[in-house]
């Protein structure tokens, strides 16, 4: 009776240590089983603007709010999983975040053990080159700390961008602005100071102001 009761007890935690180091994937219930909503309103994305510019590297944070608080005696406090249809993402906090790729073709940033600690993590995104509509995923967890998949509280946040029209400013490293129209195959750029447009085919680019 012993021996079973021990294994039950492992069977219970193993999940947990699982997900601690990275989500698997982006269905948490699996493992979080009886895990209460997060209301949407409590999962914080900040850093993406209203519309992208195309090529443009963003500094984005996801952040759970108003959940049960963190402590040190946690096994572990949170977790997440964030996805887009287009872009890539590079890894600016390498002790908290982590570049998963659990099968081909599909990648997401997500959190390392260390990263389980936190409720708030910072990723970079850098925005195709392509003007196309993008979707972001995310997924996020609240845990209890106690060692067992219950108890936890989960919710996810779906996130539709689309990229700036032609005319919309664009700030270089240097600060410098300048806005870009597109007349045929000719791109037009005033008030121009360093700045570098990448076309994907040949083009005449005339420089006024």
């Amino acid at each position: 009776m012993r021996k079973v009761a021990l294994l039950l007890a492992v069977a219970l935690v193993l999940p947990l240590y699982a997900m601690s180091n990275g989500a698997p994937n982006f269905s948490c219930t699996m493992c979080h089983q009886d895990a209460k909503p997060i209301p949407p309103q409590d999962i914080v994305i900040k850093g993406l603007p209203q519309q992208y510019v195309p090529g443009k590297a963003y500094k984005i944070t996801i952040e759970i709010k108003d959940v049960n608080k963190c402590t040190p005696a946690m096994v572990a406090c949170g977790g997440f999983a964030l996805q887009a249809s287009a872009g890539k993402f590079k890894i600016i906090d390498p002790v908290h975040t982590f570049i998963a790729h659990p099968a081909p073709g599909q990648t997401y940033v997500t959190h390392t053990k260390a990263g389980s600690m936190l409720r708030k993590w910072t990723v970079e995104w850098i925005a195709p080159k392509k003007p196309v509509p993008v979707t972001f995923k995310v997924a996020v967890i609240a845990a209890n700390g106690d060692g067992t998949p219950f108890g936890d509280h989960f919710g996810m946040k779906v996130i539709e961008l689309q990229p700036a029209p032609a005319g919309t400013p664009i700030t270089n490293a240097m600060g410098n602005t300048a806005t870009a129209t597109t007349v045929g195959n000719t791109v037009v750029i005033t008030r121009t100071v360093w700045v570098t447009v990448t076309i994907t085919k040949t083009v005449t680019v005339t420089l006024s102001g």
